[in-house]
């Protein structure tokens, strides 16, 4: 798949904006396939290839940043609980600047998703709601400067 993205900066008074893309797949299969058991859930692997278009990012100063590109690996598990709901597993490496892995558990009844995950710098946690084709998600991330709080919404064709 391919993810399209707008970036917008602010530090003290300067602002800046930049326009980027995203490459990735995935292989997802059920893992009843591998050990005969009916009752285990999906197994996961993806590869994504972040800022694929060397992402940049001009602020109000004419000054341009370039954001490296990154190679991101991961692992997931998917166990389905009936029709109701379903717990992800998951565990993400990446370097950017340096070496990370990230790991993270998301709980889905019907519609709503909760999230926790532990990055570097501590813990994240967030939430979606699927609406139709829409699905609109919320991030709060810790990070060395600061933390962040991320919004995302997406629509499926």
């Amino acid at each position: 798949g391919m993810n399209f993205k707008m970036i917008r900066q602010r530090l003290y008074e300067s602002k800046a904006s930049g326009m980027g893309m995203d490459v990735g797949g995935l292989l997802r299969f059920p893992l009843s396939v591998l050990f005969d058991k009916r009752y285990l859930g999906h197994f996961s692997m993806g590869l994504s290839w972040l800022d694929a278009s060397q992402t940049s990012i001009v602020w109000d100063t004419q000054t341009q940043d370039n954001i490296r590109r990154t190679f991101m690996f991961g692992l997931g598990y998917e166990q389905q609980f009936g029709k109701w709901g379903a717990l992800n597993l998951f565990w993400t490496r990446f370097q950017k600047y340096k070496r990370e892995n990230l790991f993270g558990a998301e709980f889905a009844i019907r519609n709503l998703s909760l999230r926790v995950g532990k990055n570097q710098a501590g813990l994240t946690a967030g939430a979606g709601v699927n609406l139709w084709k829409i699905k609109v998600d919320y991030a709060f991330v810790s990070s060395d400067l600061d933390n962040l709080n991320r919004v995302g919404c997406s629509i499926s064709f």
